[in-house]
């Protein structure tokens, strides 16, 4: 462009907003006017996308070759996208208008040179990042033949996250310039105006004049009308990679020279006449030997003496650059950088799962990675200790960058507290500067603009990020009071929550204790003149400010926080404070607190004065021994305790004077018989500490004398609080003692005490006279009744006596707060606490829709969970059910339901959203809480089956299988092993065969009205299908094959095929054969199928996962597993062997429960579970058609089933080798009935409630129902139910034998229809629905799937 540009003057200037008036509609809107050129006008303009640059080329001249530098950009887009150039920020659209050229890029706010002098300045490791980044932005684009033309710290763009970009690729410019004109030069390069030059040297070329240039094709007019000729050997766009390394050399040489320019026009000319002079004195600046070398080699004026950047980046590995630059770094912070850009939120998250891998490369040692007792036990971490790493070797100031320019970005506050989280951790190793100036600003400013956990958060990383400053540099000597504690002592203040004021109190010690530190640092490195009164100015300023926050958090209305204050480092206040400030200050203020109605915030009084009395001194006793006398009768026990073992410190420690200590053992005596051991051992411990700190004769004229009457022998050690404890007299039983302070008039008790012992001590008697109790009052002699059934004694009224004043004083503070009478019981009175309720639904609408649709079809009525209002189906389509957390699987059946539909898009679901969906903590914590009680919930219902099931069933009233062929399917060429719904009462269903295909079949296709009865899809697995099971709410199929293998496959409505969703890698399990059979169960978001191997094996996959959730073992001692069945509730799994057993396991603990065995130890073939009874379990097992119904609590026989001409429950040589393969049961008009379909080729409907009602509904080819009759009728055997079918003759036709093999009947004329009754052994059974009309399929071992009704 540059070589071939007309000067035209231009007849009228207009401002870059005039060129998008018009031009761009909606889709580009101006924002604002970044600066102009003569070159080019540049413009901010926002889209739908975000804030874009748009840079205006003027067209004065309509010749100019526009297009190909269009063609040209658009490579450089393409080529460097494909590339993966993610250091590369290339124009991204190039549009030509008329009057105009536009390019546009991404927006990015910052470039390396307004950074290099932006504070916090840059240090020696992130300018080690950044020069890195620039070389590998210049080995990405060269790789590709791309040379960038015009490099420049203006050029270099920089995030906030120190991730650098090479953008405004110069392809359009000149490569070559004339030395003698700067037209050229300042016309498309010096746009900044800054007369910067970083072009190298041989881009600069001599010019000829007119007469000595042959060529004149060739010339480069500059706007000031001079037409400077260029020789053809230096036209077009001949950019070397070398230049690119040049004009780099130059913009590192000013980032690390803290951007002193290396080179103006003038100075980069002489330099290429030889003269080094400035460049020596640039590169003489820079410390890192091998810095100056990798600089001066790529500024280096002979261009063959300059490497690659491939080549930089080689030779500086591990040596200027640190190895974790190429091994982790690059690749992980790309990650943040790439397409799709990652919210703030999610780079948040990402480190904080990653951050202790991450301090474990960028520190280069393994000892500095928090360890997982540091995590769970925070007071046990002493940063002091930790290492720290020098400036220059701080790796974690980049993680760090990271995490505090997406601070701002936030959304949620658990990620703000991720955020504040991970600055804590990353302070632990960094240094003090990068502390204070880069993660300070940012923990105040989540301080102070939060929500309330955040500023906790807040308060917590605060106080511990500035405990590990152990270096204070002199411009942040005043950081305290001149910038943290103004900021936030507002949050002192009662507008704060209650939490943040919590958290205040709970920090203000600390953070007090390291303002003083910092104070005195800085006053230790001051220079010697630094006067002394400064430091208690600066002194007294922290005091002030302090004082403010601390008299807030003293005066608070909350006991919470009070506590928290007094709990937290009162005594390090004190400290802070000196002996006078914390009398007035502190002491003054929690005297008040003894009047607080919570009884924490006066423990905790008594938990901390003896610390704050050692900081203001025994001045203080004549005020602190009444307190202490005041909580020796305070209502709450604990709260005596802790009154007393403040008296034994304060005994200790000198503080409370000789006569005062007398006085307060013979007051306190006393509770040397109280009930409470906690107050008696604190008492005991008083005592001895008094004991040791007077003499023995004070001993033993002034403390035994109070505490003889209370020993069971007298005492010598009584400075051994052991052996005084061991000495007491028994204490007042507990039950006395509270019918004491229950009883009203504690003082007329006290008196009658007194007078019993009185009348005691007058009488040589030892009974009780009997007048003294009728002297009193009725309620008087009721509570003395009541004592005495209690225990009284003599000695326990002495003691109560002994206590009067306790009594006394502690009743007549339970009478002046009546609020707390009716708490004395342990209940707490809700009407009075303004509590708001929301309720939440158990079951959701669309599943009530469905209850009332299913009810109105059966005609029954609804019935209702004692759990909830919802109604709940028999199959529990409301229910939502899970894994918890414990392993225990809960097995549960699809949450969303979908009526019987006569297309299968009605069946398909939309694709599940992987999209991070976000939502606050609490509203997680609500849809966690409200999931856990649903899930209860439909266990409970699920339970409950056997009571509703009777009630509500798909089968309507009367429902009676009549046997009506309506379709004859024989697509498959070999037996057809499994027939497994998509939809429970759906019209989809499909079967899987030995000729290695699975095909899908409609039921409502196949009701008579279609002119071909066809499968709707169909799958070629290539192996025998053994096992069959639909999962993910219907929409796919797991399907088990003879080979082992396990795969899922997708219903496509759209395709005629099924497809390959996913296969389960079976390396783990390859010695458990193939799988014989199958269950699916969708447990809300997750489907777990659970199946059986040949050899034992129970496994389930989650299919969310490539391998097993978990694995049960059956013994092979039982014989292989034929079958499995699985409780509705998913309490548990019963599986079938060839040994004739039936082994039960529970799912909530994977035990094996129970062995029922067959007594005749038969093959079982097929398990199935009772229509209404929970704990029943259906079993078909080998010949004489037998099907058992056992219980599986106790393990007996309740109904036996009995199609065989053999006798009833024996098993002799005559045993009818007919045997049930299908199973399937139901419920009609509240009445169990099973039907099975036989290897005889029968179907037979057997009624468990009427057996008369039970009869052969399809009959065999060969069967002749005008000679025969099939009668059932029930009898008692051995204690089990036998329902037993009779084959009678009619017209002598012979035995039944003989009638099981009547020959066929004689074929008539016309054409072939299918005959209505299987022509070989069924193999399983399967009701489908379609618009209210009930279904039966039947597979047998020919391949046919007949349809009945």
């Amino acid at each position: 462009m540059g070589n071939q540009l007309v000067g035209i003057a231009p007849s009228q200037i207009y401002a870059v907003e005039h060129y998008f008036s018009g031009q761009f509609g909606n889709e580009i809107i101006f924002d604002l006017n970044m600066g102009s050129t003569r070159f080019f006008k540049v413009a901010k303009a926002k889209t739908d996308e975000g804030l874009i640059v748009v840079k205006v080329f003027v067209k004065h001249d309509p010749t100019l070759p526009l297009e190909d530098h269009k063609e040209r950009l658009e490579s450089i887009k393409k080529i460097l996208t494909l590339a993966n150039a993610v250091n590369c920020l290339p124009f991204q659209r190039v549009e030509l208008i008329d009057k105009a050229a536009y390019i546009m890029r991404e927006y990015v706010k910052h470039s390396l040179y307004d950074r290099v002098s932006t504070r916090p300045f840059l240090t020696v490791l992130e300018k080690k990042w950044i020069t890195f980044q620039i070389l590998c932005a210049l080995n990405q684009c060269h790789k590709q033949k791309i040379c960038h033309g015009d490099i420049k710290l203006e050029n270099i763009l920089i995030t906030s996250w120190n991730w650098i970009l090479l953008s405004d690729f110069a392809s359009f410019k000149p490569t070559y310039l004339p030395e003698d004109n700067p037209a050229d030069y300042t016309y498309f390069f010096d746009t900044s105006r800054r007369r910067t030059c970083y072009i190298a040297p041989e881009r600069f070329v001599k010019t000829l004049s007119s007469e000595d240039d042959p060529y004149n094709a060739n010339m480069s007019v500059i706007h000031s009308d001079s037409i400077i000729r260029v020789p053809t050997s230096y036209a077009g766009n001949t950019l070397q990679p070398a230049m690119d390394i040049f004009s780099a050399g130059c913009a590192l040489l000013e980032l690390w020279t803290e951007g002193t320019a290396p080179f103006e026009l003038s100075q980069l000319l002489a330099y290429r006449l030889g003269e080094r002079e400035l460049v020596e004195k640039h590169l003489a600046g820079i410390e890192n030997e091998r810095l100056r070398n990798l600089l001066a080699s790529m500024i280096d004026i002979n261009s063959m003496n300059r490497r690659s950047a491939e080549d930089y980046l080689d030779q500086e590995r591990d040596q200027l650059f640190p190895e974790y630059f190429y091994s982790f770094l690059q690749s992980y912070l790309q990650m943040f950088s790439s397409t799709p850009i990652m919210s703030p939120d999610d780079k948040i998250q990402c480190l904080h799962k990653d951050i202790g891998h991450c301090i474990k490369v960028l520190t280069q040692a393994q000892d500095l990675t928090p360890s997982d007792e540091d995590e769970h036990n925070p007071e046990k971490r002493d940063p002091i200790k930790c290492e720290r790493l020098p400036p220059e070797q701080d790796g974690l100031i980049l993680i760090i960058t990271v995490v505090t320019s997406c601070i701002r970005g936030l959304k949620q506050s658990s990620t703000k507290i991720a955020a504040l989280q991970l600055l804590q951790k990353l302070s632990k190793y960094t240094t003090s500067e990068t502390i204070l100036d880069r993660i300070l600003p940012y923990i105040l400013n989540l301080a102070q603009k939060s929500t309330a956990k955040v500023q906790v958060q807040a308060f917590e990383t605060l106080t511990a990020c500035l405990s590990m400053v152990k270096d204070i540099p002199r411009s942040d000597a005043n950081v305290f009071p001149e910038y943290i504690l103004p900021y936030i002592s507002d949050l002192a203040s009662e507008s704060s929550a209650v939490i943040v004021r919590v958290a205040f109190a709970r920090n203000i010690a600390v953070l007090a204790k390291s303002a003083v530190y910092f104070l005195e640092e800085t006053q230790r490195n001051a220079p010697n003149e630094m006067p002394t009164p400064r430091y208690e100015a600066e002194l007294n300023a922290l005091h002030d400010v302090v004082r403010l926050a601390v008299l807030s958090l003293l005066t608070d209305s909350q006991p919470i926080v009070k506590q928290t204050l007094m709990e937290s480092g009162i005594c390090d206040l004190c400290a802070f404070f000196g002996k006078e400030k914390a009398s007035e200050v502190i002491l003054a203020h929690i005297l008040t607190f003894l009047n607080d109605d919570d009884k924490n915030l006066r423990g905790a009084f008594y938990d901390n004065i003896a610390g704050v009395a050692g900081y203001v001194g025994w001045q203080a006793s004549d005020i602190l021994v009444p307190l202490l006398q005041q909580g020796l009768t305070d209502r709450e026990e604990f709260v005596i305790a802790k009154a007393i073992r403040a008296v034994t410190t304060l005994i200790e420690l000198g503080h409370i004077r000789k006569p005062t200590v007398t006085e307060i053992v013979n007051e306190t005596a006393c509770y040397m018989c109280h009930p409470n051991l906690w107050v008696r051992h604190e008492i005991c411990g008083m005592i001895a500490t008094t004991a040791r700190n007077l003499s023995a004769i004070d001993v033993q004229c002034k403390i035994m004398p109070a505490i003889g009457r209370f020993l069971k022998a007298p005492v010598i050690q009584v400075e051994k609080p052991h052996i005084l404890l061991d000495c007491l007299l028994p204490p007042i039983p507990r039950q006395i003692f509270d019918s004491v302070l229950r009883f009203q008039d504690i003082q007329h008790f006290v008196g009658a005490l007194e007078d019993r012992v009185r009348l005691r001590s007058n009488t040589r008697h030892s009974g009780q006279p009997q007048a003294q109790l009728e002297d009193m009052g009725q309620t008087l002699r009721n509570l003395f009744r009541r004592l005495n059934s209690e225990g009284l004694t003599e000695t326990i009224e002495l003691q109560l006596l002994a206590m009067k004043t306790f009594l006394i004083s502690l009743k007549h503070k339970d009478l002046q707060d009546p609020d707390d009478a009716g708490l004395a019981n342990g209940r707490i009175v809700v009407s009075r606490k303004q509590v708001a309720c929301h309720e939440y639904p158990l079951a959701d609408k669309a599943n009530k829709m469905l209850l009332d649709n299913r009810t109105n079809d059966a005609h029954a009525p609804t019935l209702v969970s004692p759990a909830s209002d919802a109604a709940v189906t028999p199959h529990m389509t409301a229910g939502t059910s899970g894994s918890p957390a414990s392993g225990v699987m809960v097995l549960g059946v699809p949450t969303s339901t979908v009526s019987a539909a006569t297309s299968l898009g009605e069946y398909t679901m939309p694709d599940r959203n992987y999209s991070l969906e976000r939502s606050s903590e609490c509203c997680k914590d609500l849809e966690s809480l409200t999931l856990k009680i649903k899930r209860r919930y439909n266990v409970l219902a699920l339970s409950q089956r056997c009571n509703y099931d009777k009630l509500v069933t798909p089968y309507p009233s009367n429902w009676r299988l009549n046997g009506t062929l309506v379709a004859h399917l024989h697509e498959h060429s070999e037996s057809v092993i499994k027939l497994a719904p998509l939809r429970p009462d759906g019209s989809l269903f499909a079967s899987g065969s030995i000729d290695g295909t699975v095909r899908l079949w409609d039921c409502s296709k196949l009701n008579g009205n279609q002119g071909i009865n066809k499968s709707r899809q169909v799958y070629c697995a290539q192996t025998p299908i053994y096992a069959l099971a639909a999962c993910d709410a219907g929409q796919s199929l797991a399907v088990g094959g003879k080979d082992g293998s396990l795969l899922i496959m997708r219903i496509d409505r759209n395709s005629t095929k099924m497809t390959l969703q996913q296969a389960l890698d079976q390396k783990e399990h390859n010695n458990d054969g193939p799988v014989v059979d199958m269950h699916a169960y969708d447990q809300a978001a997750q489907s777990v199928i659970v199946y059986a191997t040949l050899y034992g094996g129970i496994v389930a996959w989650d299919t969310r996962m490539q391998h097993s959730a978990w694995r049960l073992q059956n013994e092979l001692r039982h014989g292989v597993i034929t079958t499995i069945c699985a409780d509705p509730t998913g309490s548990w799994l019963a599986t079938g062997t060839s040994g004739g057993k039936h082994i039960c396991w529970d799912l909530r603990f994977r035990l094996p429960i129970t062995e029922i065995k067959h007594p005749a130890d038969s093959w079982i073939r097929k398990v199935a579970c009772h229509p209404t009874e929970p704990s029943y379990l259906i079993s078909a097992s080998q010949s004489n058609n037998e099907v058992s119904v056992w219980n599986i609590e106790t393990g007996q026989r309740q109904t036996v089933l009995w199609a065989s001409s053999a006798p009833v429950l024996t098993n002799t040589s005559l045993n009818d080798p007919a045997t049930n393969c299908g199973i399937l049961s139901g419920v009609v008009d509240g009445s169990p009935f099973i039907l099975t379909g036989s290897s005889d080729q029968r179907i037979r409907y057997w009624d468990i409630g009427s057996p008369k009602n039970s009869a052969l509904k399809v009959p065999a080819a060969n069967d002749n129902l005008t000679n025969v009759s099939f009668n059932y009728s029930a009898r008692l055997i051995d204690g089990s139910q036998v329902i037993e079918e009779q084959i009678i003759p009619k017209c002598n036709a012979g035995d039944s034998q003989q009638l099981r093999n009547s020959i066929e009947e004689s074929p008539r004329s016309g054409p072939d229809m299918p005959k209505a009754s299987h022509h070989d052994a069924i193999t399983d059974l399967l009701m489908c629905k379609d618009k209210g009309q009930i279904y039966i399929a039947s597979a047998s071992r020919d391949g046919v799937i007949k349809l009945w009704k």
